[in-house]
């Protein structure tokens, strides 16, 4: 019997390319969030609290101290910051080019940072420098105000945590443990945003979540694992390093996971982590 041609599969998906096209996505979807719901037109209220929540992200992204990538790069972070603070009352009533220079300054974190790791530290210090503002009335023209405050707030925070879904499926991660700590403080940021969106928003940003869900830790990859030891005695690392692994090599590993400041003395009775490969 004859079978015919085997069948033509299709390639087998990229986890970091999934995180990627869908944080892309997202920041489009992020971005016309923004677009559609800012108000321009009314009192000067509106535009007052439009550019005080831009001059905001301005000053923050200029505050960030968490880069060593090129040294172009990293002058950009805080040009963008610059350009924010200075143009904070033309983007309050452009909304598209509002949205696209908030996104782009917060997409260069990932170009001033060394390395993944480090664009990961940076999109969360800017999460949790960015505060949200405050209820200024209740008249209607105060509850536009503020209206326009927290979508320009909001859409800051999409980028950072969207940003940092990305880079944390690009990290070599140490271990295991760490993976899945950085991608469930990831995972709250996204969920506390998909709870406040519009509909299409959270959809886009509940497709980063699975990809990022997907991705980290690597599937294709068997991370260490952290193990704790107590001694019963004081030992140097190096000691240790022997009796645990039979390889005095991972001494450095040892004193660097536990940031041993006498590594010719452990301390006895305290937990010292060590990697189980």
């Amino acid at each position: 019997i004859e079978v015919g041609e085997d069948p033509v599969l299709p390639p087998a998906s990229d986890p970091v390319e999934d995180v990627g096209q869908s944080a892309s996505e997202a920041q489009a979807s992020a971005g016309e969030n923004l677009e559609r719901g800012l108000t321009t037109s009314g009192v000067e209220s509106l535009r007052a609290a439009t550019a005080a929540a831009t001059t905001q992200i301005g000053n923050v992204l200029q505050g960030l101290d968490v880069f060593s990538g090129v040294a172009a790069n990293v002058a950009s972070i805080g040009f963008a910051g610059t350009n924010l603070i200075a143009q904070a009352s033309q983007l309050a009533t452009a909304p598209a080019s509002l949205a696209q220079t908030i996104l782009d300054a917060i997409d260069g974190i990932g170009f001033a940072a060394n390395s993944a790791r480090g664009a990961l530290y940076a999109y969360e210090a800017l999460f949790d420098r960015l505060n949200p503002p405050s209820n200024t009335g209740t008249s209607s023209n105060a509850q536009a105000a503020d209206a326009n405050a927290t979508l320009v707030n909001n859409l800051a925070l999409q980028a950072a945590a969207i940003g940092a879904a990305k880079a944390a499926a690009s990290v070599d991660w140490a271990t295991y443990e760490d993976a899945v700590e950085a991608r469930s403080r990831i995972a709250a940021r996204l969920t506390t945003l998909i709870e406040s969106a519009p509909a299409d928003l959270a959809r886009a940003l509940r497709k980063v979540r699975s990809s990022l869900l997907r991705s980290v830790p690597p599937t294709d990859e068997d991370l260490p694992r952290i193990a704790t030891v107590r001694l019963a005695t004081s030992l140097p690392a190096l000691v240790l390093a022997y009796n645990l692994f039979d390889d005095t090599d991972r001494t450095a590993e040892i004193v660097a996971r536990n940031q041993l400041r006498h590594p010719a003395f452990l301390p006895a009775g305290e937990p010292i982590e060590v990697l189980t490969v």
